[in-house]
């Protein structure tokens, strides 16, 4: 079974059980909480990678570093994780935790990727138009990268939508090399 679909299933009975008891808003920041974690600290994810650490040492790490961040719910899970030896899923885990509760809440996360700072309107507008087609809320963060050189990307979910004077300019140039 494939790395992702372990964590899915993992987020997914994390899900369930916090729904159940009414704790869903609680490990959701928790999950918050561990992405952060995870994106901030390679040190981190490097101790849960470790085929080297000990899975009784990997739990104190992982207790001494979130224990009193996190819910009883959450932290029981991460020991039930590592008891399984799949204490590499847990920036996954949250990953998942948290496309699970947007998605249950009706909100859609999407990057905004663009060679210059677009305007407040400008943005606005592109919110719009997604939320008309996708009928969600969307939560629009924008990125800044110069190397597009003018355009835009759209990342949201799975999907990818390049209009991007880099990405036309790449084409471009496979065709003309086609031809010669």
């Amino acid at each position: 079974m494939s790395y992702s679909k372990i964590a899915k299933r993992y987020a997914k009975a994390l899900f369930d059980f916090s729904k159940e008891k009414n704790s869903l808003e609680i490990v959701k920041n928790d999950m918050d909480y561990i992405h952060e974690l995870c994106a901030q600290s390679d040190d981190f994810v490097a101790v849960l990678d470790s085929p080297i650490l000990k899975v009784q040492k990997k739990k104190e790490i992982v207790a001494a570093v979130v224990k009193d961040k996190v819910s009883d719910s959450t932290m029981k899970m991460l020991e039930i994780i590592a008891d399984s030896r799949r204490e590499s899923i847990i920036p996954t885990l949250s990953e998942e935790f948290i496309k699970m509760y947007n998605e249950s809440i009706g909100l859609m996360k999407v990057d905004l990727y663009s060679a210059v700072e677009l305007s407040q309107d400008l943005k606005n507008k592109i919110s719009k138009r997604i939320a008309q087609q996708t009928e969600k809320d969307i939560e629009l963060t924008q990125h800044i990268q110069e190397d597009l050189i003018g355009g835009f990307v759209l990342k949201m979910d799975d999907m990818l939508y390049d209009a991007s004077l880099k990405a036309s300019l790449g084409k471009l140039k496979n065709v003309l090399t086609q031809r010669v």
